[in-house]
């Protein structure tokens, strides 16, 4: 296990500089995940249409560790302005942060 416990869902992963990895959050962990126990209920909620699931926080975050897990960034938009990401590139230069609205910021 490199990284448990994480304040959102797991996303892409992408290499940047100076061995960090990042990875986008696609959004907030939420009341469903309380369910996570109870294979029965998580089948059911399958079956109900997806128009009707609850749709997750406008709350971007992205995170980089390192090979060991240890964490040496932890970047968030509490106020969802970028509210879906899913990665971040790392240049020498610049951070492209990939997010499934296809926004420019």
């Amino acid at each position: 296990m490199l990284l448990d416990n994480l304040p959102g869902y797991p996303d892409n992963l992408t290499r940047g500089t100076e061995g960090k990895i990042w990875l986008g959050l696609g959004g907030p962990r939420n009341d469903l995940d309380a369910m996570a126990h109870l294979p029965f209920m998580r089948k059911l909620m399958l079956r109900i249409p997806r128009m009707l699931w609850p749709t997750p926080k406008p709350y971007g975050h992205v995170i980089a560790f390192t090979e060991d897990g240890t964490v040496v960034a932890d970047w968030q938009d509490p106020g969802g302005k970028s509210p879906v990401t899913t990665g971040l590139t790392e240049t020498a230069d610049r951070f492209y942060l990939h997010s499934i609205d296809g926004e420019n910021l």
